[in-house]
């Protein structure tokens, strides 16, 4: 007789969902603003500070499918240990630049390339949090499991941005170290706990009687589900991250406007402020979200995708 995996809310199940909450904490650090204090420090125009933020996107979103296949394949260690490496090279590589204040078209492409690093480390750490906590929880909570680690993705810009404005106000290089160090650690912490739990049969084979046909690989491209749910996932998140690759310069702007007293240290503080509640409504909204998905499924006996009416109707409040 084969063993029965563990309860739902037991320690092995909820150390995983722990640990997959903090890779992913540490992997949503992209939007961290300090592209204004480089582009200052650097003399970089807004255009290559914005092809500087704009790598680090590629890195997040291209790397995407690659790590989904690695993550689905040979599991979560090579994920993390790509990500250790990536991150750390990353952010220190973007912090000896601009220690040494050296503007050069060398430079430049380097910094580019660390800016790809960070965020191919955090797609990387991503994809293991969701797949794991994804294949350790059953299909009942599964929606407001994985909600939870994609909040920890959102609270990272908040998280490790106010460790900075309070410990080093105005300190660009030291916001560095700290995210070099502070998001590389947990990636290595999450090579000791976070591991796939197996869920019980009979929960998800009662469950999957429910559910459609299960369409991954290439079957996507001939799936119109697929196009549709891509279509609107670039619309509205596309609209989201122009804002949020933007929000540092905006809001230096508007401290600046008609100040003729301009204080950096106070004017970081004002940024880091615009990015922490930035942060902390993602993080309430995905959340949240996960909680709506599972209560429309199971208590609604509805499709999920339902909830895009939800999220749209809040960007056009939004715009």
């Amino acid at each position: 007789m084969e063993p029965q995996p563990p309860a739902l809310l037991s320690a092995p199940r909820m150390l995983t969902l722990i640990g997959s909450v903090l890779v992913s904490l540490s992997s949503g650090t992209n939007y961290v603003p300090y592209a204004p204090q480089l582009g200052a420090r650097l003399l970089l125009s807004h255009t290559q500070t914005n092809v500087i933020g704009l790598a680090g996107n590629m890195g997040v979103y291209l790397t995407g499918p690659a790590w989904g296949r690695v993550v689905d394949s040979k599991g979560p260690r090579i994920p993390l240990i790509s990500a250790f490496a990536c991150i750390l090279i990353g952010y220190l590589g973007i912090r000896h630049i601009f220690d040494n204040g050296a503007g050069t078209v060398i430079s430049l492409v380097v910094l580019i390339a660390c800016s790809f690093m960070t965020g191919l480390a955090g797609n990387a750490g991503l994809a293991v949090a969701m797949n794991t906590t994804a294949k350790s929880f059953p299909e009942t909570s599964r929606g407001t499991t994985t909600g939870l680690v994609l909040s920890g993705f959102g609270l990272s810009a908040f998280f490790f941005a106010t460790i900075a404005s309070v410990a080093f106000p105005g300190d660009t290089s030291a916001l560095l170290l700290v995210l070099g160090l502070g998001t590389a650690i947990p990636m290595l912490l999450g090579l000791v706990i976070v591991r796939q739990i197996p869920v019980r049969r009979s929960r998800s084979r009662a469950t999957s009687a429910h559910d459609g046909p299960n369409v991954y690989g290439k079957q996507l491209w001939l799936s119109s589900d697929f196009y549709l749910v891509f279509v609107i996932m670039s619309l509205l998140s596309g609209t989201g991250i122009m804002y949020i690759n933007n929000v540092g310069s905006i809001s230096q702007a508007l401290y600046a406007k008609g100040n003729h007293n301009y204080d950096e240290v106070e004017a970081s503080r004002w940024q880091a402020a615009q990015v922490s509640t930035l942060s902390a409504c993602n993080f309430a909204g995905r959340i949240i979200i996960g909680l709506i998905g599972d209560l429309v499924r199971y208590r609604l006996r509805l499709p999920r995708a339902y909830c895009f009416c939800i999220v749209s109707t809040l960007f056009v409040v939004s715009q």
